[in-house]
């Protein structure tokens, strides 16, 4: 299991500090009985049609978040190259049968796309605040809590994509709400649309290698309206802006207590979400992508050139590889 650790960048009081290991986590899972969790959420699938348990789907699809993975695939290909003995440990863990397939991806996202994401969200706070009241954190603040803090990341990814509708109503017209529909080429010959479920993810980043799942926002059509025709990289930063928006003053009011950092990108750099973290009390950490923000880089070339700053953000004082110099705004 050790080679599913997967290192992020760490603080830098905490260089040399080994990973939190998934064997933890895995007895953590195991402890508060996660199986049992997840047999309460609904199974709303065909019963002759279904070879996996909803429980099994669900660990496997969260494991993907565990372990920090880009995708699905990226998972398997990690599980490939684990020993027989190792792999073992994946199968109880998931609860199947020792050397039996593991769920095709399309088994996943099918099942998923049928799902209450108000149950999985009920599900994932429960967790966190389970952990949180055993003071798992707190245990492995050096490992899981850099700057004592929660350090909380916002991604948007798109799933199930449709050719044609597949829910309509007696008209003819789609009665799925959170089908988004997409068109290409628009006022042409070659004019098409297709139609896609987008969700934002918001988890708890560890520098131990390990990403807790807090929350899925499922964006439903009329919130985007008239962005159809859009390029794919602005309807996916439309997706985070509204979701961001909508979220956070609700994580806020569930965990009212935590010191949190939210990790973004260039994309939320503006007026709107600052002031939303200001007025949250939260801190910030933007990323500033090559090529972005191109006045904020233009400054810190010039502040490197500044021997006070030089001096007062030198590695030394700082702790930060100058590397990574004008990559934070």
């Amino acid at each position: 299991m050790n080679r599913l650790n997967f290192k992020v960048p760490s603080e830098p009081s905490t260089e040399n500090q080994t990973d939190f290991s998934v064997a933890k986590l895995i007895r953590f899972l195991k402890h508060i009985k996660l199986r049992k969790l997840l047999q309460k959420i609904k199974d709303l699938r065909d019963p002759s049609k279904t070879k996996y348990k909803i429980e099994v789907i669900i660990s496997w699809a969260l494991s993907v978040f565990f372990f920090r993975r880009e995708s699905v695939n990226s998972f398997y290909a990690a599980l490939e190259k684990l020993s027989m003995h190792q792999r073992k440990k994946i199968w109880y863990f998931l609860g199947c049968e020792e050397g039996s397939p593991l769920p095709h991806r399309t088994v996943i996202t099918d099942c998923l796309s049928l799902l209450d994401p108000d149950e999985i969200n009920d599900l994932l706070m429960t967790l966190f605040k389970w952990a949180y009241k055993q003071k798992i954190f707190y245990h492995h603040v050096q490992h899981l809590l850099p700057g004592n803090m929660f350090h909380i990341a916002v991604d948007g990814v798109w799933l199930h994509h449709h050719k044609h509708l597949h829910s309509i109503d007696k008209e003819g017209k789609n009665s799925c709400p959170y089908c988004l529909p997409r068109v290409r080429n628009k006022g042409t010959e070659e004019e098409t649309t297709y139609w896609l479920h987008a969700c934002v993810n918001f988890c708890i980043l560890c520098p131990g290698g390990l990403q807790l799942p807090l929350y899925v926002h499922v964006l439903k059509s009329e919130q985007l309206q008239g962005k159809e025709s859009t390029s794919n990289s602005d309807h996916k930063q439309e997706c985070e802006l509204q979701a961001a928006t909508e979220v956070l003053p609700l994580l806020k009011k569930k965990l009212p207590r935590l010191a949190v950092r939210i990790l973004t990108d260039s994309l939320y750099a503006n007026t709107p979400f600052l002031y939303l973290c200001k007025k949250l009390g939260w801190d910030h950490l933007i990323t500033r992508q090559t090529g972005s923000l191109k006045r904020i880089e233009k400054q810190c070339d010039q502040r490197e050139q500044n021997e006070i700053q030089k001096k007062w953000y030198s590695k030394e004082r700082t702790g930060y590889s100058q590397s990574i110099r004008g990559s934070i705004l």
